[in-house]
């Protein structure tokens, strides 16, 4: 079995509503830069003292250097040459059911397999389940998949397609049956089709998603298989009201909307509640789930219902809340187009599916911190499907990195913040909030510079402002530990957190740009806290 992937290890949950593309964390090529997070590293970094003559004077809180070129928001993977360039073929019509239920169509309990070219020598592949949405009695598992089949093409996944039976010939809990029997069969068998069994996210719209929330939750339904909840990687959730049947299905106030639901479900409330995936959240191990709705009432509510839920039984979830409406959330995925939904949905599947950098192999030293910090959905990879380990962290960066780890909000769009930050800049609103927040300050000629690396010296200033600028203790812990404020206060508080770990000839070296390797142990060390 696969490790468990690091968006499982994260202990905080966080239930945000979020509605901006975040950008990548690098930019132009740089090396020699040292590693924050290593006590061992000396060969290939900078010379201690060739750094500090780079080194801006006091008061300014950040190092910089020559800029070293744009950081551009992310955009839309590439695939490389190899194993992710392979074409894509489907195979269609693949019964799931060991027996095809008398009086049923076959291609109702059947599967469609969009996939690489099958090469012994590549990778197995991660796998996407897709859930179609129809109000229980509609609506096929070849329906509105372009977007969807050009996002798992661009990071090389296997794209699963599934059919269930459909009402008012069936009621639940078959629809829920169906599928649960076919995310067994796919752990199963997809890696025929060069499929990861061990990394298999789902996603579903409408009543899918509501399919796919009552499956994870009440563990009845995988219990004729081997395959548990918890054997998702994570899920997606777009548009639903079916977390609270009963609520939907016994509204007086909105027949159309009960009739949908009574056809599915039948008369019974008792029945109605035992279907509600909310009656059932925290019976046993959920995996991490987006739930995306339209700003409108009262499926909002029921939303934030359900991932309030999934967040006290210790499920990480999110809350995404789009002005978008039922179908278009639904086009919106995969949509290179779409700034709202495709860039959030994007993040969660590359996080819990694995990215799979072409240099950041699991052996990599970093390998573990690496993978957390993208599963925030705070960074993410290069076009090449590259993570590029040691090229420097840029200021704008680094800021925008802290004030979406910790929940800033951005600043207002328009207003010019530095000399070289206008209000049109791709970073301004991080930016202005860092500086807003006080993490981040400017140099004595209204310049931000946003493109030069940031040192260790600045990492160590922002994340101890961030702590609330506390107290230390007056005693050096290196040889080099800075003498002016603040770089020696957030210095020496940043080794007392074992934030920052110095090299093996007890020095700090605070000026050295920081890697973006060593940037993900040091916010890997912070979140274990």
């Amino acid at each position: 079995m696969r490790a468990e992937s690091p968006i499982r290890q994260r202990s905080a949950v966080l239930v945000v509503v979020v509605a901006v593309a975040l950008a990548a964390l690098g930019a132009a090529a740089g090396t020699g830069a040292t590693d924050i997070g290593a006590t061992d590293i000396g060969a290939g970094s900078s010379d201690p003292g060739a750094a500090h003559t780079s080194e801006p004077p006091p008061p300014d809180t950040t190092a910089a250097t020559p800029p070293t070129g744009p950081l551009g928001h992310e955009r839309p993977r590439q695939t490389p040459v190899g194993c992710a360039h392979r074409a894509r073929q489907s195979t269609v019509d693949v019964v799931y059911r060991d027996v095809v239920p008398p009086g049923t169509p076959a291609e109702r309990v059947a599967l469609d397999i969009h996939h690489p070219t099958l090469d012994p020598a590549c990778p197995a592949a991660p796998v996407l389940v897709w859930v179609h949405g129809g109000a229980w009695h509609v609506g096929d598992k070849g329906n509105q998949l372009g977007n969807k089949q050009a996002l798992a093409a661009t990071y090389g996944w296997v794209l699963v397609s599934v059919n269930y039976r459909l009402s008012p010939a069936v009621t639940w809990p078959t629809h829920n049956d169906d599928v649960a029997a076919a995310l067994d069969w796919v752990r199963s068998n997809i890696g025929a089709w060069g499929g990861d069994p061990d990394r298999v996210a789902v996603m579903g719209h409408s009543a899918g998603a509501g399919i796919l929330a009552g499956v994870l939750a009440d563990p009845r339904h995988l219990a004729p298989w081997p395959t548990t909840a918890a054997d998702i990687a994570c899920a997606v959730l777009l548009d639903t009201e079916a977390y609270d049947v009963a609520a939907a299905a016994g509204n007086p106030n909105r027949p159309q909307l009960s009739a949908t639901y009574q056809s599915a479900f039948g008369t019974d409330p008792a029945v109605w509640v035992d279907a509600s995936p909310l009656t059932h959240v925290g019976t046993a191990p959920a995996p991490p789930t987006l739930v995306v709705v339209g700003d409108r009432e009262p499926r909002r509510t029921v939303n934030a219902t359900y991932v309030a839920a999934l967040v006290a039984a210790d499920v990480p979830a999110t809350l995404l809340v789009a002005p978008l409406t039922h179908d278009e959330i639904n086009a919106a995925v995969g949509d290179p187009t779409d700034h709202i939904v495709n860039p959030t949905v994007t993040r969660t599947l590359v996080g819990c599916l694995g990215p799979s950098f072409t240099d950041v192999p699991p052996q990599h030293p970093f390998f573990t911190e690496i993978e957390a910090l993208v599963a925030t959905g705070a960074v993410t990879g290069f076009d090449d499907l590259t993570f590029r380990p040691d090229q420097p962290v840029s200021r704008q960066a680094m800021a925008a990195i802290v004030t979406r780890l910790d929940g800033i909000d951005p600043a207002p769009t328009g207003t010019t913040w530095f000399l070289d930050v206008p209000g049109m800049h791709p970073f301004a609103a991080e930016i202005g909030a860092a500086a807003q927040a006080g993490v981040v300050t400017g140099y004595a000629d209204g310049t931000f510079r946003p493109t030069a690396p940031v040192s260790r010296q600045a990492v160590a200033v922002m994340l101890w402002r961030q702590a609330g600028s506390p107290s230390v203790s007056s005693t050096p812990h290196f040889a080099d530990t800075p003498t002016v404020e603040p770089f020696r206060t957030a210095v020496t508080w940043a080794a007392e957190e074992d934030l920052l770990r110095g090299f093996a000839d007890g020095t700090a070296r605070p000026t050295t740009a920081v890697s973006r390797q060593a940037l993900a142990a040091v916010l890997a060390r912070r979140g274990d806290r």
